[in-house]
């Protein structure tokens, strides 16, 4: 849900699994 990378540093304490996705589909946009 969140696109912001801060977010996900934030969001990783509270929810960690939400950050390793995010980071497969930033990946995958990337890759694009």
């Amino acid at each position: 849900m969140a696109a912001s990378p801060m977010d996900s540093a934030s969001a990783l304490e509270l929810q960690p699994a939400d950050i390793v996705v995010s980071a497969a589909v930033e990946a995958r946009f990337s890759a694009r």
